[in-house]
């Protein structure tokens, strides 16, 4: 399957502060499904008309290598949520990715993974696979309550050498999840307003994807 346009991503201790734990233990993630660093975002403080507005927080820096932090609210249940997290239009870096095509079923460690091959036509073709691995650490698949998901490189390219995403979903309530994202990324072109700007086009592209309105075109 390949189409022709797409984007692809906490601390346990901010876990429990923020939204998941509500008094009790932090929850365990699975090998594999941890997060790649400690989550620096806030979440989006309430408003007048919200208590959990749609947004999400980014905080950006370069302690070795270009990284970015989220948090953020979804109007949407984690059920939902999760499903645009398994859909490569959602997933795939649409300003930058020309085309794609999707491999599922590549580790069943998991609920659900998948490799997606990402294709850049620029001067030369730049290609380069992309792997995902997604499963319940609390909850059941059914009626989850925190979902954990790891994107990283299948092999390192002249041109991309580093990508670590790690995203978790939290129930809030039957209509509205948090979400807490961390990328680190090593890339000849990649810098803090890259990644910045590639986490705000993947919280658009969620958002437009669960209410079912069109998504951007790059």
């Amino acid at each position: 399957m390949v189409k022709r346009f797409g984007y692809f991503p906490l601390s346990l201790l901010a876990l429990c502060q923020s939204v998941s734990c509500m008094g009790e233990a932090a929850p365990v993630f699975p090998v594999g499904l941890g997060p790649v660093m400690d989550n620096t975002a806030n979440y989006p403080e309430a408003t007048d008309r919200y208590e959990y507005p749609e947004e999400v927080n980014i905080v950006t820096g370069t302690a070795s290598l270009p990284w970015v932090h989220g948090r953020g609210y979804v109007h949407g249940s984690i059920e939902r949520v999760w499903e645009a997290m398994r859909e490569p239009e959602v997933l795939v870096d649409r300003r930058n990715v020309d085309e794609w095509a999707v491999e599922y079923d590549i580790d069943d460690t998991y609920s659900h993974s998948f490799r997606i091959h990402n294709i850049a036509h620029e001067a030369i073709d730049v290609e380069f696979y992309l792997e995902w691995r997604q499963d319940v650490i609390d909850g059941s698949p059914a009626a989850p309550g925190i979902v954990a998901s790891r994107s990283s490189l299948s092999e390192s390219t002249l041109f991309l050498t580093t990508v670590e995403v790690s995203t978790t979903l939290i129930a809030i309530d039957d209509s509205t999840t948090a979400i807490e994202i961390v990328q680190v990324v090593d890339a000849i072109s990649t810098d803090e307003l890259v990644l910045r700007t590639a986490v705000g086009d993947w919280f658009d592209d969620m958002t437009a994807w669960i209410a079912g309105e069109e998504m951007v075109a790059f």
